[in-house]
């Protein structure tokens, strides 16, 4: 699923009646010419400073339907469509990321009721989504990425891409089962080493979900 970022940044700043160069001093960014390349979809905005473009312009997200009132997590789904929470963590597929314990949910990321049954399947209760950041994980996912993570799955059960917390942080990276009892954590980005887990360093993280879909903003 894909959507053009660089219409909605100007979109949103037009409706809230701003230059480009308000909006990137709103933002704290270089200057104007980093919001003209948005807007010209040279590259695109990271998914947390969208957030931040909706809420400085009073712009919903590309993919949720306008309100009569500002979103909240209470607003119902519309018809046809399912509603997921955005924690806020940051998942890095690099060296690792600190969150709270036990992070709160910033923002309420509704998709298709098709498209989640497709990408998800029919049990939603334990889905939550998460921001990727760094480029380890490229060209599965990428910086900014949506991550649609299921929390009911807290053991490794088959090789796939988890989110685990260490000593060092959150880290959503691919897991695969050795033979011999060792764990790999690999990243798809072939530039980065496979890192190996002993029995006793398994034993030190502490899984928190499995990577289940990936929704991604792009430029078209």
């Amino acid at each position: 699923m894909k959507y053009n970022v660089g219409a909605w940044v100007k979109d949103a700043r037009l409706n809230a009646g701003l230059s480009q160069e308000k909006l990137a001093f709103s933002l704290e960014v270089s200057g104007k010419a980093t919001v003209s390349a948005w807007e010209k979809n040279k590259n695109s905005p990271p998914f947390e400073v969208m957030v931040r473009i909706s809420d400085i312009c009073s712009y919903p997200l590309p993919y949720i339907e306008p309100k009569t009132s500002s979103p909240t997590l209470e607003n119902e789904p519309r018809k046809g469509f399912i509603q997921f929470k955005l924690l806020d963590v940051k998942t890095t597929a690099d060296a690792g990321a600190i969150n709270s314990d036990f992070p709160e949910p910033i923002q309420l990321i509704e998709v298709s009721e098709a498209w989640a049954k497709r990408n998800i399947g029919g049990n939603f209760s334990s889905i939550s989504i998460v921001t990727a950041q760094g480029d380890s994980m490229v060209p599965t996912f990428e910086n900014g990425d949506l991550l649609f993570i299921d929390g009911a799955v807290d053991l490794y059960s088959s090789e796939g891409i988890y989110v685990f917390s260490s000593t060092i942080g959150l880290k959503v990276k691919r897991l695969q089962r050795s033979v011999n009892g060792s764990l790999r954590v690999i990243s798809d980005n072939k530039n980065y080493p496979v890192d190996i887990l002993s029995n006793e360093e398994i034993d030190a993280i502490k899984i928190c979900g499995k990577v289940i879909a990936i929704l991604r903003l792009d430029k078209i």
